[in-house]
């Protein structure tokens, strides 16, 4: 209310005691209806030139463009509301004298064609706050509103294509009307001939279809190829922090060891976080077929990690960790362990059992059995 009667005051020094139609619509930019009915009826009759001369006429008396699709959308919002609720419905922007011209309108248009043509005005509204070409686009928003009846809807394309014969003819006429006399016939199809959708079908064989490559098992002399070909399924920036590791070791059954040197702790962690972990889990298990755990470690030595391993020594990794693990079976505590309670060695860490074991350990491990 503040704002109105801010703008009445405005009005007022503007025209004097007496305010008429002209003298607003020249204050603030906007059109007379009359104008904006003579627009929407030459979109709607598919007259584009016409509708962009009065869009011309219009910017040259100084009207402001955004007020006057502001205008536009309230028109078109008025064919909705008419066409919807019925030429009766009284909450319309129009005044009486054009009720009987937009009823007109509304009933010889269909509800979605109104409402395409209001997307394209909402559409172009939301435009024109990122842009100075005010006029360009409201321009390509008439021509586009003038042209709606030339789309087919969705419903139209779908009936087409679940009823093989009822689309449109090649030579562009709508359906619904006969072709002309001249036209020549439509070709007959050969009797023996396949259905499209036979066609496009290829055979298991073809040189085409996809060849699915047998899974490579990961083994001590097959490790180098398949850890080339997950670098190359992880990612360039993945697999440049990765490749700071080295050649990977198997450490155990199902699980590859990345040690990083202690200068490259910033690459093992990017390269520990969750997501990248399963990235190269997942590549793993596309090559080989089989599913890995990836570990992640750091030592000190840096020629520990030097990428130049051999596989001589993915093997002495796996006999070192066969002979671990046997001698952990011989530990006391782990056989209590996998007699009493079923348990299953899984892993075995860097160290254990190396060392003979006290006869202190040795005599509580007797007692923990016989317990």
């Amino acid at each position: 209310m503040r704002d109105a009667q801010s703008l009445l005051d405005q009005l007022l020094a503007f025209g004097g005691e007496r305010l008429t139609t002209d003298q607003v619509h020249q204050l603030l930019g906007t059109a007379h209806d009359d104008r904006v009915i003579a627009l929407a009826s030459a979109v709607l009759e598919h007259d584009a030139g016409r509708a962009l001369e009065l869009l011309h006429q219009a910017a040259g008396e100084g009207l402001q463009l955004g007020e006057f699709l502001d205008q536009l959308l309230d028109y078109w919002r008025d064919l909705m509301v008419s066409n919807s609720a019925g030429p009766g419905f009284e909450h319309v922007h129009l005044p009486n004298r054009h009720r009987e011209t937009l009823a007109g309108q509304a009933a010889a248009l269909k509800l979605d064609t109104i409402l395409a043509g209001l997307d394209v005005l909402s559409s172009t509204k939301a435009r024109l706050r990122g842009t100075s070409q005010v006029r360009v686009l409201l321009e390509m928003a008439l021509v586009r509103l003038s042209r709606l009846d030339d789309l087919v809807p969705l419903s139209q394309l779908a009936q087409w294509l679940s009823q093989p014969g009822s689309g449109p003819s090649a030579s562009g006429v709508k359906p619904g009307t006969s072709a002309p006399s001249d036209a020549p016939a439509t070709r007959r199809a050969p009797e023996n001939a396949q259905p499209p959708e036979v066609l496009k079908k290829k055979p298991v064989n073809s040189p085409e279809a996809p060849v699915e490559r047998a899974p490579t098992p990961l083994l001590a002399g097959s490790l180098p190829q398949v850890w080339r070909e997950t670098l190359g399924q992880i990612g360039q920036m993945l697999a440049s922090d990765v490749i700071k590791a080295g050649m990977p070791a198997i450490f155990a059954p199902n699980t590859l060891v990345l040690r990083f040197p202690s200068g490259y702790n910033s690459a093992r962690e990017y390269c520990q976080r969750p997501a990248n972990v399963d990235r190269v889990q997942a590549a793993l298990r596309k090559i080989t077929g089989q599913t890995w755990n990836l570990r992640l470690e750091t030592v000190a030595d840096n020629s520990a990690a030097e990428p130049a391993k051999t596989a001589e020594d993915g093997e002495e990794t796996q006999s070192r960790y066969r002979k671990q693990r046997t001698e952990a079976l011989k530990q006391p505590l782990v056989q209590s362990l996998v007699e009493v309670l079923g348990a299953n060695l899984i892993e075995v860490e860097e160290g254990f059992a190396s060392a003979e074991t006290p006869a202190a350990d040795r005599e509580e491990a007797t007692q923990t059995e016989e317990a």
